[in-house]
């Protein structure tokens, strides 16, 4: 696949509801996708619906390079991978915090301005047409303060929430993800999230 063989993909699953004749049943099965940003080409896969490490692993297959996806469990496998470089998404954390608005409004609030921060920056960088070494210079000025407090923050805030709310799992599932969701700071030709990735499945 030519996707596989450049070096930054952004890989995403989705649900698709498929009738099971035998079954008699409208069973929720997986579509898979993965686009080379750069190079703006993409592919589906359906690998029988499944959502397993085995059909990512397959997926991906000998792929090197930058591998940005969600926080989902199956893809913690290509952490350990020689030459894959895992990168995660800020919108995936976002909308995490935006679930728990109803629950907490002071404190999801809060969390979203930071991350609006960072996202106020990306279109600015934008709209400035920077290169990716102004872009990389900007981010670390600008966007790692803002990830480095926000760090802070959830190791303050998170003994004040149940861990089972949606405000304790997001707190949680950003805090684990801070490594992947740091990197993209410091190489300007990176996204902040793949969205794009998402946008392509719909």
């Amino acid at each position: 696949s030519r996707v596989l063989s450049t070096s930054y993909i952004q890989v995403d699953e989705t649900t698709l509801p498929v009738i099971n004749r035998d079954k008699k049943k409208a069973d929720k099965e997986y579509l898979w996708m993965a686009r080379a940003v750069k190079e703006k080409l993409l592919f589906f896969d359906y690998r029988d619906g499944s959502r397993s490490t085995r059909a990512a692993r397959e997926i991906i297959g000998d792929f090197r390079g930058w591998l940005q996806t969600d926080g989902y469990n199956v893809y913690k496998v290509f952490e350990q991978e020689k030459g894959i470089t895992m990168l995660n998404c800020w919108a995936h954390c976002r909308r995490n915090y935006e679930a728990g608005l109803a629950e907490n409004k002071k404190l999801a609030q809060y969390a979203l301005g930071q991350i609006q921060l960072l996202y106020k920056l990306e279109r600015t960088l934008k709209e400035k047409n920077f290169s990716p070494s102004q872009i990389q210079s900007e981010r670390e000025r600008l966007a790692l303060p803002v990830i480095k407090s926000l760090e802070k923050w959830i190791e303050e805030n998170y003994k004040t929430v149940l861990p089972q709310s949606r405000l304790g799992k997001a707190m949680a599932y950003n805090y684990g993800l801070l490594p992947g969701l740091t990197k993209y700071v410091y190489n300007g030709e990176l996204e902040i999230d793949n969205n794009m990735a998402e946008n392509a499945i719909r």
